[in-house]
């Protein structure tokens, strides 16, 4: 019974640890994401983290940011701001069900957007004045019943 209490112990303080930890540090490394460069640019991967919120320390330059199979359920105002590089934002798999008017502000070079299984009933249509760049949006498996015709017109 104490060995059970105590693995539990010692797995909850790694969890914890993990959250506490910047997604990547100045040399690109990370105990709780994966961050690597290319030709292309910073790709971040904070997969199946258990992040309720966009976490702390992502670089303001990254290209590439995934955050699926996390536990992020609401987009907030500002929190994305910052990544005015972005070209695609992954967020499958989050359990996100509302996204705050602006949330995608300042993404102007963000061409791929997927917001796939997730517990959405609408579209954002006013979120999409912020991405003028956007080419793929993917909905899938939501709860989206109906769209306004103005979504997607430009």
């Amino acid at each position: 019974m104490h060995k059970l209490l105590l693995g539990s112990f010692i797995a909850a303080i790694i969890v914890n640890v993990a959250h506490a930890q910047p997604a990547c540090d100045g040399n690109r490394q990370s105990f709780a994401c994966s961050c690597s460069d290319s030709s292309d640019g910073l790709s971040v991967s904070c997969e199946y983290r258990g992040f309720k919120e966009i976490p702390e320390g992502i670089p303001d330059d990254v290209v590439s940011l995934n955050l699926m199979h996390n536990k992020i359920e609401e987009l907030k105002t500002g929190q994305l701001e910052r990544f005015s590089k972005l070209k695609s934002l992954v967020l499958k798999h989050n359990g996100l069900h509302t996204i705050d008017e602006k949330a995608f502000s300042g993404l102007n070079e963000l061409e791929v957007l997927d917001l796939s299984y997730n517990k959405l009933t609408s579209v954002p249509c006013d979120e999409f004045q912020w991405t003028s760049n956007l080419k793929t949006l993917h909905m899938t498996e939501n709860l989206v019943t109906s769209l306004s015709g103005q979504c997607f017109s430009r």
